[in-house]
């Protein structure tokens, strides 16, 4: 098992973006996202993408750093 921890950077979104068109196995690999900012397009892409291809992904919704830090509530919209 593979579990990446990101912190959700545009860049880091982009990463794993990346290698979804690649014979992956989703039981292997399953990223941690802490996000960062607020309603960002590149998490939703990035989300839509790692679901496409079947891979689960946690998303930490206590998050300690960055623009969400303690508002929980907007992860969940």
């Amino acid at each position: 098992m593979y579990f990446p921890y990101l912190r959700g950077k545009q860049f880091e979104l982009i990463a794993l973006r990346e290698p979804v068109g690649l014979p992956l196995n989703p039981e292997k690999i399953i990223p941690i996202i802490e996000p960062v900012k607020k309603n960002t397009s590149s998490l939703r892409t990035a989300l839509k993408a790692l679901s496409g291809a079947n891979i689960r992904v946690q998303l930490v919704v206590n998050t300690e750093h960055g623009e969400l830090k303690g508002d929980s509530e907007s992860i969940f919209t």
